[in-house]
């Protein structure tokens, strides 16, 4: 991971990039939207079909991670999805 870069817009681009290589996949996101699960879910598609590791970890920042966006991920097979626990703050 030498190649280090700040993607400050477009950032689906490079990133179904590096998901479409990748053999293992940790997502860290603050909150997830429809939207963005949208952009993504072909190569994580791809990613579990050719067998990669895919683990998730979905925030509730700020209470905007949407329940079907939740729902979207769930429906890609082989992703493990952990829901960070906002409550206890």
């Amino acid at each position: 991971m030498s190649d280090l870069r700040l993607h400050t817009s477009n950032l689906g681009i490079p990133l179904q990039e590096h998901i479409d290589a990748a053999t293992e996949i940790y997502m860290v996101v603050a909150f997830a939207q429809v939207s963005g699960v949208k952009e993504l879910s072909a190569s994580l598609r791809k990613a579990s079909e050719r067998g990669a590791q895919i683990r998730i970890l979905v925030g509730d920042y700020l209470y905007l991670t949407n329940p079907d966006a939740l729902d979207m991920l769930l429906q890609i097979p082989n992703v493990e999805l952990s829901i960070a626990d906002t409550e206890s703050r």
